[in-house]
């Protein structure tokens, strides 16, 4: 792997802000997208990429350059069914 600039989908949740925190300090750029703000990205030295995981157009220039994507984001818990497929399926697609 080279050193290009990482995507990471779902840095302001559970498991993505743990990986986001894994990331720091090594080095590489991340584009960590997030919804609602950046917050928790304080610290990490990403740079906050504001969008929907099912709009790609509100993130599409931030993929310039990035050699990988790291996808984590996902809806858990008790959202309704439609909110899983519309995150977790479509989102991923």
């Amino acid at each position: 792997m080279g050193r290009g600039a990482l995507f990471l989908t779902g840095a302001s949740g559970f498991v993505g802000g743990r990986v986001l925190r894994a990331l720091a300090g090594r080095g590489r750029e991340v584009r960590a997208l997030v919804r609602g703000g950046e917050a928790r990205l304080a610290g990490t030295g990403a740079t906050a990429v504001e969008g929907d995981l099912v709009r790609p157009e509100s993130y599409s220039a931030a993929l310039s350059g990035c050699e990988l994507v790291l996808h984590v984001a996902a809806v858990t818990g008790r959202a309704p069914a439609r909110e899983h497929l519309r995150v977790n399926a479509e989102g991923t697609e």
